[in-house]
């Protein structure tokens, strides 16, 4: 593993199958702006990565989250982004090459830093190797498109989203408060027929789709 982080890089050798890594939560990138929070992970055999996230200050009925962490070789350069249209929305974007322009067109104002996307307006930003940005907004990001002139890689979800309905007046205000958080798939990724694996102990199922 490697990051501008002394107390991160460190070489695993798995012997069981599993290797937990804890990330210190002082390195993780919470506010809007560039970062170097970026960890890149290596290996000499065929590996698959799941990153795991715990909210601090979590009530005890809300729920941890995952995702799958793409490889190297499955990102591209266009991707769409997908949240839940209710409280914070985040989004995380990581070059893998020098001097990679970032382009962001959304389809609502979004606020980054000190700047401004209006609604079709376009804004360029450069990032280095592993370099960073994190987007932190209460705007619905679903259906920004994010597109590169070399590949990146583009997380997205929600700091605090649930499907629980609690206060039928105000159903986002539950307490049952999660994280969601997933890898974008490339746009020439994308096709015409999925499968949804149905989980038996779900209440409740939302999907949403762009096109």
């Amino acid at each position: 593993m490697i990051s501008e982080y002394a107390e991160i890089n460190r070489t695993v050798v798995i012997t069981t199958g599993v290797e937990y890594i804890n990330i210190p939560s002082l390195v993780l990138n919470l506010e809007t702006g560039k970062t170097y929070t970026t960890v890149m992970i290596s290996a000499d055999q065929l590996i698959t990565v799941v990153g795991f996230i715990r909210k601090s200050d979590c009530h005890r009925a809300c729920q941890s989250s995952s995702f799958i962490v793409l490889p190297l070789t499955a990102l591209e350069t266009e991707y769409f982004l997908i949240t839940q249209p209710h409280n914070i929305q985040n989004c995380g974007i990581i070059a893998t090459a020098t001097n990679t322009t970032v382009v962001i067109e959304s389809v609502r104002s979004i606020s980054i830093g000190s700047a401004t996307i209006q609604p079709g307006q376009q804004i360029n930003i450069v990032l280095d190797y592993l370099e960073g940005l994190s987007i932190q907004t209460h705007s619905n990001l679903t259906a920004t498109k994010i597109y590169a002139n070399k590949p990146i890689a583009v997380i997205s979800g929600n700091k605090y989203s649930s499907l629980k309905v609690v206060n039928k007046r105000y159903p986002y205000r539950s307490v049952h408060s999660d994280s969601v958080y997933e890898s974008m798939i490339p746009v020439n990724k994308w096709d015409r027929h999925f499968i949804i694996p149905l989980i038996h102990e779900a209440c409740r199922y939302r999907i949403r789709i762009i096109s």
